[in-house]
């Protein structure tokens, strides 16, 4: 995974993320605005991987991941294992021929050592991204005049990139106040357009003001101490609002509302971007008065799930995906909720007939017509 220096804005530029991987059992029809496809979310959920961080479509920062997800899904019916392994059979083949030949040559195990990476990779991205260098004039002849132009398989490898910034992204592992503040500010906003917080907001005076806010988006902690400098500023404003609104919004779990006086260093519990995540899941679909959202109730009336509705919700506040670190945190992955923010620069691996060249280098960067 890079960051790809993608657009001006003003005097700075967006570090758009870019070189993720995706893998399908299938390879995606070429469209109108892309030669190597676009993604389908009509499609979601009917493949063989289990979303267990939310819904989207999933992108990993190592191309063997997206590989392992790739040969899993079409080894998963007994016709696609056997085109999988026809298709690579010849390659075995030659392989064998040439570590099993006493009077092989240097060039021969060359073309070997170019054999061994497609086998194990199944595509041809790990002998293309590694050069000419990795293999030596015979080798890299042989890959690019006898295996790139005629190799086809059923399923590729996509090399994706997004229009995003780490500014559009909500970690799924880290904490509230651990996620990047611009995500914290779309989190919050639709709670400050509703009457209860600006009549709320309009009961204190200004140095106040600034404290609730940051009290509300968790950049100060509702600990006791500040909870009676508000009340010190107002104490006939109901401050529970600061643990109410962000309940109300999904940000954090009824279950554990208390009185926000109640005593103690600190007051409420602080969300992962995983509960709020799942948070809004288990809100939607559900009325106002039984604890819901109504735009998010809008959202999943046309949802085919309550998972989708949280991410088309998200992805309606400016928040495109979700990045899950796991035990990685250098080598994340990312759950894309719309196709608009997701371009496919490279594809590795075509089913078909007829000598289809399947090193394919694609739109650089989103069309003009993905720009929102």
């Amino acid at each position: 995974m890079a960051l790809k220096k993608a657009a001006s804005v003003g005097e700075g530029v967006l570090d758009y993320i870019s070189s993720l991987w995706h893998g399908s059992p299938k390879t995606f029809p070429p469209t109108e605005r892309n030669p190597l496809g676009e993604f389908d979310m009509s499609k979601m959920g009917t493949g063989e991987g289990v979303q267990m961080q939310g819904w989207g479509t999933y992108l990993a920062s190592e191309p063997d991941l997206s590989r392992g997800y790739r040969d899993m899904a079409a080894q998963a019916g007994q016709a696609a294992r056997q085109a999988s392994d026809e298709a690579m059979a010849p390659y075995l083949d030659m392989y064998q021929k040439i570590i099993n030949n006493p009077r092989a040559t240097p060039e021969d195990y060359e073309k070997a050592s170019v054999l061994e990476q497609l086998l194990i990779d199944g595509d041809l991205q790990g002998v293309a991204s590694r050069g000419k260098d990795s293999y030596g004039e015979a080798g890299w002849k042989f890959f690019t005049e006898e295996i790139q132009p005629n190799f086809k398989r059923e399923g590729s490898l996509y090399q994706v990139d997004l229009k995003a910034t780490d500014k559009d992204i909500m970690n799924w592992d880290a904490p509230l106040s651990q996620q990047n503040p611009e995500v914290v500010k779309k989190l919050f906003a639709p709670m400050m357009e509703t009457d209860a917080w600006k009549s709320y907001i309009s009961q204190l005076p200004e140095d106040a003001q600034k404290l609730a806010t940051e009290m509300l988006m968790g950049s100060k902690p509702k600990t006791v101490e500040n909870f009676d400098i508000l009340n010190a500023a107002n104490k006939n404003a109901d401050h529970n609002i600061l643990y109410d609104l962000p309940s109300d919004f999904g940000i954090q779990k009824r279950d554990s509302r208390f009185n926000v006086f109640e005593a103690g260093e600190s007051v409420g519990t602080e969300p992962t971007g995983a509960e709020i995540y799942r948070n809004l899941a288990d809100m939607a679909g559900k009325g106002k008065d039984d604890g819901g959202i109504p735009i998010l109730d809008e959202i999943r009336s046309g949802a085919s799930s309550d998972e989708e509705a949280a991410s088309r919700f998200l992805d309606m506040l400016g928040i495109k995906g979700l990045r899950v670190t796991d035990s990685a945190p250098d080598k994340p992955n990312y759950v894309i909720f719309s196709p608009e923010n997701m371009n496919i620069a490279k594809k590795f691996g075509m089913a078909g007939t007829g000598g289809l060249l399947t090193y394919l280098g694609g739109p650089t960067g989103p069309s003009k017509s993905q720009a929102s």
